[in-house]
């Protein structure tokens, strides 16, 4: 990947310059370029309602439809949980705007089944906003699209190699090399992740039918 000239934040396959906006000093007059600037500035992702409030703050009253439209359709915006919005810098995957998916693409990367609490843990310490049953049942539905499969109680894996990389490639909007490049770094992040979740935790306590989806429902 490449980074920016000055500061040195890496880009996404989307962020074709060779500086940020903020960096360079560009004039922003597009609504997803001022939402760019203010996300660059930004330590972690954030909320639509703060993009728009920064944005506001330097050029004035901003559309709240408008801006969830440019942020939608803009590819270098990263999708981080509902109505939270990032970069490529803060850990979010490109182009993806569903948990389901960003959770296939990190098992993708893991390349190990992992219990759909622990991918959770990868996801919220990589940057994404979400409930653990929230990716439970976003699982599901992918499996559906082939991307995941069930494979034990609350356990989940990416069906290789059934999920060509061209795929991957596909829903992450970018050529083979960032391809490659964006998994690499999803792999680091799931496995810091885990060393993570062990650091806090020596063992998960079973869960019983109250506390954990799996055990409720066909699929």
């Amino acid at each position: 990947m490449r980074n920016c000239a000055l500061c040195g934040a890496v880009f996404g396959p989307a962020e074709r310059q060779n500086k940020c906006l903020t960096c360079a000093q560009t004039p922003v007059w597009r609504l997803a370029d001022q939402a760019v600037s203010v996300l660059e500035e930004a330590e972690l992702p954030l909320k639509h309602w703060d993009i728009r409030r920064l944005i506001e703050g330097e050029h004035g009253y901003v559309h709240p439809g408008s801006l969830l439209v440019a942020l939608a359709g803009d590819s270098r915006v990263c999708w981080g949980g509902k109505g939270i919005y990032g970069l490529y810098r803060h850990g979010l995957l490109p182009r993806l705007r569903d948990l389901g998916t960003v959770a296939a693409v990190y098992l993708y990367a893991a390349g190990i089944s992992l219990h759909y609490r622990d991918i959770w843990f990868v996801l919220q310490y990589s940057g994404y906003k979400a409930n653990p049953e929230s990716v439970y049942y976003a699982l599901r539905r992918v499996a559906h699209d082939r991307l995941v499969e069930r494979v034990g109680q609350g356990d989940w894996r990416s069906p290789n190699p059934e999920v060509p990389a061209s795929r991957i490639a596909s829903l992450l909007g970018a050529n083979s090399v960032d391809t490659r490049e964006v998994l690499l770094r999803a792999g680091e992040q799931w496995r810091a992740g885990l060393v993570e979740l062990e650091r806090r935790v020596d063992r998960r306590p079973p869960l019983g039918p109250a506390e954990d989806p799996s055990l409720s429902g066909p699929g």
